[in-house]
């Protein structure tokens, strides 16, 4: 198992870097069909209580 660390807190915002928000939402939209991913994305949809199809309920609840 593979175990990926993101860190940041917003400073290279302004420089168009993404932050955790805007990193999960595009890593979801190129990524949602990646089988090796999918546990990520159901993680996140169970701790947030939403279905995967609603994303963008779960992205805004993702604290920045």
């Amino acid at each position: 198992m593979t175990t990926i660390y993101i860190f940041g807190a917003g400073a290279s915002a302004a420089e168009k870097a993404p932050t955790v928000r805007n990193f999960f939402k595009k890593s979801y939209d190129f990524f949602q069909n990646e089988e090796s991913l999918k546990p990520v994305w159901t993680f996140l949809s169970r701790y947030y209580h939403r279905d995967r199809s609603n994303w963008n309920d779960i992205i805004h609840q993702i604290p920045v």
